[in-house]
């Protein structure tokens, strides 16, 4: 619907203000136009009305060969028009690519080298997925997600070849490096365009680290130079240099490594049959530590504090150490159901761990047999929401979405039949939001959020971890400070800060050449190493966060009257999400 206000202008300069609500989710247009004397000029602008996210989601996924009950509680305190049931139907292993998927490349906040490999990973799995069993994902495309790592990666790469941590990281990282190589190898597989240029700077660098891993006065250790050895090696395989170099001297101080690099050792040595004896060796070794159920197969590893080893990366690297080695089809079905069970909320925990976990399923899929015929349908509270059929890869991956406001409250069984010869996988999704200003939370790491007028003292409001009912107040056209407050006891590492804008506010980019000097934001804690501004909110970034509390700050400008949700603000670990904290939401009225 389209919707017209007019007013006549007073002589001078003035100020026009119109009432607008937004009743739906689209993208608008909004129109200007003046007349004088029969003449009229004009411009028109566009206008996103966009939902305020949703951050609670219970997930829950696997496969089926006849029938499935899940129990579902709809809470009579949800927002109707907010969230929704979402099911997702296969006869191959898309449903459980798609959640973690998903939620690594919706998240465009952190241009940091291991996300940005892990995105381009994770897409470029999807394309070769896509093009396998004739998929289409409607979500997200994964041709242009890999077109914008790439693009990010070269804004990474330094003139060794090599590619930086973090923008404005004068060195390049010898050990995620090799790992965007492997993501660069999957993007060329999968028919996507890769900058030549950018691949042959790498592989020179991969090159000289192999060939000088001690160059970085931080690996100066016989462990530490073999292991960056190892992934340069395995990082020059993946681009298409598969060489022998030094598998002598790595072989030797394997009993050094630990239980992952021992995995990929093991896996590069299967691609030369001189070396097969030594690989048959170290498998042998590990064997020891796999926990065997009628069920499924984990790796049991200690606990490492590098997010380059978890439980996830060791039963992915497993996984695909077993496949390359060609073990039998019930071997790597337990270990594929291992992997399947670290995920929490059809999720693994990071970018880093969804990434292997994909690649090691993509493996895996490439073996599986054309999938057989069958149906499904789903019911909830005894209603039909909707039906299936899979005919080999024909359409393999179907969704049904039921929007809140068609769901019936309370509790009832969500069931998933099948009917005839295969495996069904499904994947549901329940997102909601509450209604009213939600309660912070502390998992961890405590936030809270000040607010205070630009270059003053005086706190407006302090909003931790209780919902307070009343609304703040601000008058229109007025600088903000905005402190964010990350409290924690213990050390933590790769901390993500991020704090989301209600739509009246505007940040102020203090390092823009217009925006005026007299208005400062308070100082931010020194181990805050990155702060980037967007259009709907902040992000910054921490490497490493001893005991403490730290603070950010930013400016922000009252710039739109009216009453608006503030989500809250958050932090959380890269690698370790389930350690979180968030600040309260509330509510903020600007004033005229």
């Amino acid at each position: 619907p389209t919707l017209n206000q007019k007013t006549s202008a007073k002589t001078g300069t003035s100020g026009y203000r119109f009432p607008m609500v937004a009743n739906n989710l689209d993208k608008a247009k909004v129109k200007f136009t003046t007349k004088l004397n029969g003449n009229q000029d004009g411009f028109e602008v566009p206008l996103a009305v966009k939902p305020v996210d949703i951050t609670e989601q219970v997930v829950e996924s696997g496969v089926t060969r006849n029938q499935v009950k899940i129990p579902v509680n709809i809470a009579s305190n949800v927002v109707a028009d907010a969230g929704g049931l979402e099911i997702s139907l296969a006869s191959t292993l898309i449903p459980e690519i798609t959640a973690p998927a998903k939620q690594v490349l919706d998240n465009e906040d952190l241009p940091f080298l291991e996300p940005v490999a892990s995105k381009l990973a994770i897409a470029s799995n999807l394309e070769i997925l896509g093009k396998q069993y004739g998929q289409t994902f409607a979500e997200f495309n994964p041709s242009q997600q890999s077109t914008e790592a790439i693009k990010q990666l070269q804004k990474l790469q330094r003139p060794d070849g090599g590619f930086a941590r973090w923008p404005g990281q004068k060195s390049s990282d010898p050990f995620v490096s090799p790992y965007a190589a492997t993501a660069l190898a999957r993007a060329k597989a999968a028919g996507l365009s890769v900058d030549a240029g950018m691949v042959s700077r790498l592989q020179n660098y991969l090159q000289k680290i192999l060939a000088n891993p001690g160059q970085y006065d931080y690996c100066k250790s016989v462990v530490c130079k073999s292991k960056v050895r190892l992934e340069a090696l395995m990082g020059l395989a993946e681009l298409g240099q598969t060489r022998s170099d030094f598998l002598g001297y790595l072989y030797e101080q394997s009993s050094n490594f630990d239980r992952v690099t021992q995995i990929k050792l093991a896996r590069y040595l299967l691609q030369f049959p001189q070396w097969r004896s030594q690989a048959q060796t170290l498998v042998n070794q590990f064997q020891e530590s796999i926990y065997q159920t009628g069920r499924s197969a984990r790796i049991n590893l200690p606990q490492s504090w590098r997010w380059l080893d978890s439980s996830t990366t060791a039963q992915a690297q497993a996984l695909r150490l077993f496949i390359a080695q060609n073990s039998s089809a019930e071997v790597r079905s337990k270990l594929l159901q291992g992997l399947l069970e670290l995920r929490r909320d059809g999720t693994w925990q990071t970018s880093y761990d969804n990434a292997q976990a994909l690649s090691a399923l993509v493996d895996y899929s490439r073996l599986q047999p054309t999938p057989p015929s069958f149906g499904a349908t789903v019911q909830l509270a005894g209603k039909k929401l909707g039906s299936a059929q899979f005919q080999g890869y024909q359409k393999p991956s179907q969704s049904i979405q039921v929007t809140m406001d068609n769901l019936p409250r309370g509790r009832h069984d969500l069931i998933l039949k099948k009917s005839g010869a295969g495996t069904l996988h499904y994947l549901t999704s329940y997102r909601y939001r509450l209604q009213g200003n939600q309660a912070g939370r502390f998992n961890g790491l405590r936030v809270n959020k000040t607010i205070r007028p630009a270059n003053q003292e005086k706190v407006l409001r302090k909003i931790g971890l209780y919902a307070l009912k009343d609304p703040l107040t601000v008058p229109a056209g007025q600088v903000f400070d905005i402190g964010v407050e990350v409290i924690t006891d213990h050390p933590v590492d790769h901390v993500v800060i991020e704090d989301p804008l209600p739509a009246g506010l505007e940040a102020v980019d203090t390092s823009f050449q217009t925006a005026t000097p007299y208005f400062q934001a308070q100082q931010d804690s020194w181990q805050i190493d990155y702060q980037k501004i967007h259009r709907d909110r902040i992000v910054a970034y921490a490497d490493r966060l001893e005991a403490g509390v730290y603070n950010l700050h930013y400016l922000v400008r009252s710039v739109t009257p009216g009453t608006y949700l503030w989500p809250p603000a958050q932090a959380h670990l890269n690698y370790a999400p389930e350690e979180f904290g968030r600040s309260a939401s509330s509510t903020l009225v600007i004033s005229d």
